[in-house]
C-alpha cells in the first residue's frame, strides 16, 4: 500500500510541473507566428512588383493558415489570438481608388500594374509630389490616402466639383495648384490649412485660358466667380497665383489676413481695390494687371509699389446720359494723378483736361463705340457698351507700370425739347392756398422732384401720387394736401373765492386757430362774481385756461305768511236825517258892569288851519262806535 502511495504522488507532481511548459510552448508558437507576420509585410511593402506578386499572395495564404491553426490550439487560453494582416495586393482588401484612372497614375507612382489595388499603406507610402492631367476623373475619392504627398497638380483635368473635399483631407498638402481644370467652385477645400503655394488659374470653363485679358473687344468665356475666403485659413501660404477667374469678392479683401505672402499674382481678373495689400509688408513680387484697378495710391509707401505691375486695366466709369450737341464734364479717375500721368484723348468728341476734370464737348452718336465689356461682378455675361474710350498711362515707375483704358458709357439723346412747367401747390383741405406755388421748368423726359414745405401750424395730409415724374409738353400740377396741426387744450375752471375747485374742470379741444367759447355753470348755493376775458378766443399753440370765480350767497330767514282777514259784510245805509230849521238868532246880552251879573262869553273864532277841536274828534270816534254796533248787530 505504502507502494502505492508513493507511486500516486509521483505521478502528480510529474503532471503539475509539465502544465507551465505546455502554456508557455502554446503562447510562444502564438507570438512568433505574429511577429513573423509583421515582418513578411514589411518586407512585401518593400518590394511589391509583378514578379513577386503570386508570391506574396501564397505566403499571404499559408500565413492565414498556420494563424488560424494557432487560434484553433490556443482556445482554451486566456491570450486572445492576433487579427490576420491583410497583405499589400490582397484580393480581399477594399478598392480605396474607386475610378481606374485615378488609381492607374497612382500604381504608376507605387511601380504597380494599372489594375493593382493599392492598400492604405501603400498610399502612405507615396510622398513628394503627384500630378493629375487633361484626364476625366468619374470621382477623386482616394485621394484623402495620400496622408503624406505634399504637392499636387490638376492640370486639365474633369472631376465632379463635390470631389475637392477629398483634395482638401491630404492633410501634408503644401503646394497645390488646380489649373485649366473644371472646378466651377472652391467649396470643400476650406479644411486646408498647410498651403505655402496655391495656384488657382483659368478654371471653371471649357476652353479656359482663352483670350489674352481685358483688352476691348476680345472674344473669349465669360469667367467663373470663386470664394477665395478660405485662403486664410493657411496662415503659411507665402505664393498666391489666382489667374484668368473672378473673385466673388472684387476687393480681393482676404489678402489683408495674409501676414507671409510674399509672392502675388492676380491677373486677367476682376480685382478692383489694391487696399487690401497696404499691410503686406513682405510683399516682394506684385503683378496684378489686366483688371479693373483705377486707383494704387493705397500702395504709395509699399517697397513693392516701385516694381508693380499693373498694366491693361479696364476702369468703367458709371454710365452717363447726354443730350446730342451737350458736353460732357467728368472727375479724373485715375488715382495716384500726378504730372507723371499721362491721358490720350479722343478727338471725337473733342476731349480736354481741366484741372483735376476731363471734359467731352458736343457729344453726338458718331462719337460713340460700342465695347465689349464683362460683367465683373458675376462673371456670367458679357456686355456691349456704348461709350467713350481714354487711354492712360503712368511714367513714374523705374521698374514698374500702371496703364490701362478709361471706359466712359455715354447714351446719347435726341436733342433737348422744352418741357412744359410744373407747378407745385399748398393747399388746405378746403384748398385753400397756404404757401406761394412753386413753378419747375426742363426738358421732355428729364425727370423732375417735387418736395413739400414746411407751413407753420399745418402738417402735410398726403404726399401726392406724382410727387416725382417727368416732363412733358402738356402743363402737371403736384399739390400738396395740409391738414392744420391740433391746438393745446383749453381747461375751463370754476372756483371760489378762495380759489378752490366747486364745480369739475371742463377741457375743450379743436384745431389751431379755430374759435372756442366757453360759458358760466349754475352752481346751487354761489353767484358769479367775475367773468375772465377769454372767455372766448382761438385754440392756438399754447394751452390755455378759463376761470370763472364764484362767491356764496347768504342765508336769510324766511317770513311766516299772515293769514288773510275775513271780508267784512258791507253796511246797510242810513236813512238821513231831515235838516233842522234854523231859529230865529237870539239877541246878545248886552254887557253889563253890574255886580253879580255875568259877563257874556265872547264868540269864539274859527279855527286855523292846523287846529282841532274837540268837536271834530268826537264826531269821528262816534261815527266809528256806531259803525261797529251796526256791524256787531248784523253778525248776530
Amino acid at each position: 500500500m505504502k507502494k502505492i502511495f508513493k507511486l500516486l504522488v509521483i505521478i502528480c507532481v510529474v503532471i503539475v510541473s509539465a502544465v507551465p511548459f505546455s502554456t508557455f510552448a502554446k503562447e510562444t508558437d502564438a507570438t512568433d507566428i505574429e511577429q513573423e507576420t509583421t515582418a513578411l509585410k514589411g518586407d512585401n511593402l518593400e518590394t511589391t512588383t509583378p514578379d513577386n506578386q503570386t508570391e506574396i499572395k501564397d505566403e499571404s495564404t499559408a500565413t492565414e493558415d498556420k494563424a488560424k491553426e494557432t487560434t484553433s490550439k490556443t482556445e482554451s487560453g486566456t491570450k486572445e489570438p492576433p487579427e490576420p494582416i491583410l497583405m499589400a495586393g490582397d484580393a480581399s482588401e477594399t478598392n480605396l481608388i474607386p475610378d481606374a484612372n485615378l488609381r492607374a497614375t497612382i500604381n504608376t507612382e507605387l511601380e504597380k500594374p494599372t489594375d493593382y489595388l493599392p492598400t492604405e499603406a501603400d498610399l502612405r507610402s507615396i510622398s513628394g509630389s503627384l500630378n493629375l492631367r487633361n484626364t476625366t476623373y468619374t470621382t477623386l475619392d482616394g485621394l484623402q490616402y495620400l496622408k503624406n504627398v505634399i504637392g499636387l497638380q490638376a492640370v486639365g483635368i474633369t472631376a465632379p466639383d463635390g470631389d475637392l473635399s477629398y483634395i482638401a483631407q491630404m492633410s501634408s498638402l503644401a503646394y497645390l495648384q488646380i489649373n485649366t481644370s473644371s472646378f466651377k467652385t472652391t467649396a470643400g477645400l476650406e479644411a486646408l490649412t498647410s498651403l505655402r503655394n496655391f495656384q488657382w488659374t483659368n478654371n471653371g470653363q471649357a476652353g479656359s485660358g482663352s483670350g489674352s485679358g481685358n483688352e476691348i473687344g476680345d472674344n473669349f468665356d465669360p469667367r467663373t466667380a470663386y470664394d477665395f475666403s478660405f485662403v486664410p485659413n493657411n496662415t503659411a501660404l507665402k505664393y498666391l497665383e489666382i489667374e484668368g477667374v473672378y473673385s466673388v469678392d472684387p476687393k480681393y479683401s482676404f489678402l489683408s489676413d495674409l501676414p507671409d505672402l510674399e509672392h502675388l499674382n492676380i491677373t486677367i481678373s476682376n480685382m478692383n481695390d489694391v487696399s487690401s495689400l497696404a499691410g503686406a509688408d513682405k510683399l516682394t513680387y506684385l503683378n496684378v494687371s489686366a483688371n479693373y484697378i483705377g486707383d494704387i495710391s493705397p500702395l504709395k509707401d509699399h517697397p513693392v509699389y516701385n516694381n508693380i505691375s499693373a498694366s491693361d486695366q479696364v476702369v468703367v466709369l458709371p454710365g452717363k446720359d447726354v443730350y446730342a450737341g451737350d458736353s460732357l464734364t467728368i472727375d479724373k479717375p485715375i488715382k495716384p494723378d500726378s504730372s507723371a500721368m499721362e491721358y490720350t484723348l479722343p478727338s471725337n468728341p473733342v476731349t480736354t483736361i481741366s484741372g483735376d476734370t476731363i471734359v467731352m464737348s458736343n457729344i453726338t452718336n458718331d462719337c460713340i463705340v460700342n465695347y465689349r465689356l464683362y460683367n465683373y461682378e458675376t462673371g456670367k455675361n458679357d456686355i456691349s457698351t456704348p461709350g467713350v474710350k481714354m487711354n492712360f498711362k503712368s511714367t513714374e515707375f523705374t521698374a514698374g507700370q500702371f496703364s490701362g483704358q478709361i471706359i466712359q458709357p455715354i447714351n446719347v439723346q435726341a436733342p433737348a425739347v422744352d418741357a412744359a412747367p410744373v407747378t407745385v401747390k399748398y393747399v388746405d383741405e378746403s384748398g385753400t392756398k397756404l404757401a406761394d406755388d412753386t413753378v419747375l421748368n426742363g426738358k421732355v423726359d428729364e425727370t423732375y422732384t417735387t418736395t413739400a414745405k414746411t407751413i407753420e401750424n399745418y402738417q402735410l395730409k398726403e404726399t401726392p401720387a406724382n410727387q416725382t415724374g417727368t416732363f412733358t409738353s402738356e402743363p402737371q400740377t403736384v399739390t400738396y394736401v395740409y391738414t392744420l396741426n391740433d391746438g393745446a387744450p383749453v381747461t375751463v375752471n370754476y372756483v371760489d373765492e378762495n380759489g378752490q375747485n366747486i364745480a369739475p374742470s371742463d377741457t375743450l379741444i379743436g384745431k389751431i386757430g379755430i374759435a372756442y367759447q366757453t360759458s358760466a355753470k349754475t352752481i346751487d348755493g354761489y353767484k358769479l362774481t367775475n367773468t375772465p376775458t377769454n372767455a372766448s378766443g382761438v385754440f392756438g399753440v399754447d394751452a390755455k385756461t378759463v376761470t370763472y370765480e364764484y362767491e356764496k350767497e347768504t342765508n336769510i330767514d324766511p317770513v311766516d305768511p299772515v293769514d288773510p282777514v275775513d271780508p267784512v259784510d258791507p253796511v246797510d245805509p242810513v236813512d238821513p236825517v231831515d235838516p233842522v230849521d234854523p231859529t230865529d238868532p237870539t239877541n246878545p246880552l248886552n254887557p253889563t258892569s253890574d255886580p253879580g251879573v255875568v259877563k257874556a262869553t265872547e264868540k269864539a273864532n274859527l279855527p286855523h288851519t292846523g287846529d282841532t277841536t274837540n268837536h271834530s274828534m268826537g264826531l269821528t270816534l262816534g261815527s266809528l262806535f256806531l259803525v261797529s254796533g251796526v256791524i256787531l248787530l248784523r253778525r248776530k
